[in-house]
């Protein structure tokens, strides 16, 4: 039972989702997926001995908030990819624009829901580790929000 789980947040790691998976039955594997920089990339894959525990595992998690945000599970396949030959007259997709980052292209940019890398708060750019904020910088930030809309 191999699960994609999406929609995390940043700062879930390798250990909280075994944690938390580890309710329904052994885990084989419980990673979260991180980028070429080391940036955690909000996905996480959860390998059970079973499809029965997986099964129960979206049933109990599947859009239920985790630091704040709902997790999304999927049922991945079982692996078994069809033949070369089979796939040979199946278009895969529209046309490619090579990497202008246009709409339908698949170069850097292209993605809207990715977001934008080195922009947000605090500016930090490639490679750059940030401290999270402490309750008070957010509680300042918040107040400060909340008085220019005020007026």
């Amino acid at each position: 039972g191999k699960l994609l789980v999406s929609n995390l947040d940043f700062g879930v790691v390798d250990a909280d989702v075994k944690e938390l998976f580890a309710e329904f039955g052994r885990i084989k594997k419980a990673v979260v997926h991180h980028d070429r920089s080391g940036c955690s990339m909000g996905t996480a894959e959860v390998i059970f001995d079973s499809r029965d525990n997986a099964v129960k595992a979206i049933k109990k998690y599947n859009n239920v908030p985790l630091d704040g945000r709902a997790m999304k599970i999927q049922m991945v396949s079982d692996g078994v990819l069809p033949s070369v030959a089979s796939r040979l007259s199946q278009p895969r997709g529209g046309a490619r624009i090579a990497n202008t980052g246009q709409q339908g292209g698949h170069g850097r940019g292209s993605n809207p829901a990715r977001g934008v890398r080195g922009t947000g708060r605090g500016g930090a750019g490639r490679g750059a580790k940030a401290a999270p904020p402490s309750k008070d910088d957010l509680d300042a930030e918040m107040d400060a929000y909340n008085a220019r809309m005020e007026t």
